[in-house]
């Protein structure tokens, strides 16, 4: 149900009209956090300085305090932590993948795979184990994959393209270049 309320805000402008009121409501009370301060100050200092000139006693001096300011921020930032929240889950998407640099790199997929880089490897892991695939100037050769274990029930072809398909959009995610898939071990 959350998807479809996601969907209809975001095909029809609306979440990003609602996004920006919202965040120009953050911005307009934090100017008037700024602000509220300074007026409040200013208008003790000139009712003091009046009353004064008409009385016998000096003036006290106008006392600055950034109590009347309090209101305002907790409001800007709440209408700011909104604005955020509401930004990230219509609009950002998650990355397919992350990098964590262990020695020469690996990849962690939302998926629930990863690739990591040997000397003219790549190793794909998931919960079924690990595969090696040999990689060498941006090809993949997709015939030599072999698991790095013994495997006790071994892979059907579909299986094994899906693996190679999923380690090739990786690489090409993290290499920012094309990669081939070579079926033929040459």
């Amino acid at each position: 149900m959350l998807e479809r309320v996601k969907k209809a805000l975001v095909e029809s402008y609306i979440g990003a009209i609602g996004v920006g009121w919202i965040f120009a409501q953050g911005l307009i009370n934090l100017v008037g956090a700024v602000v509220t301060p300074v007026s409040v100050w200013f208008v003790d200092a000139v009712g003091n300085h009046q009353n004064g000139a008409n009385s016998f006693d000096a003036p006290e001096p106008a006392q600055f305090s950034l109590a009347p300011a309090v209101p305002s921020l907790m409001w800007a930032a709440m209408f700011l932590l909104l604005s955020f929240i509401l930004l990230r889950w219509l609009y950002m998407q998650p990355p397919a993948y992350r990098r964590q640099w262990i020695f020469a790199g690996k990849l962690i997929a939302r998926d629930g795979f990863t690739i990591s880089f040997r000397h003219h490897a790549v190793v794909y892991s998931d919960e079924r184990g690990n595969f090696e695939i040999p990689f060498e100037d941006n090809r993949l050769l997709s015939a030599a994959l072999h698991p790095t274990r013994r495997m006790l029930i071994p892979l059907t072809v579909a299986e094994k393209d899906a693996i190679v398909e999923r380690t090739a959009k990786a690489l090409c995610w993290y290499s920012k270049k094309e990669i081939e898939v070579v079926d033929a071990v040459e």
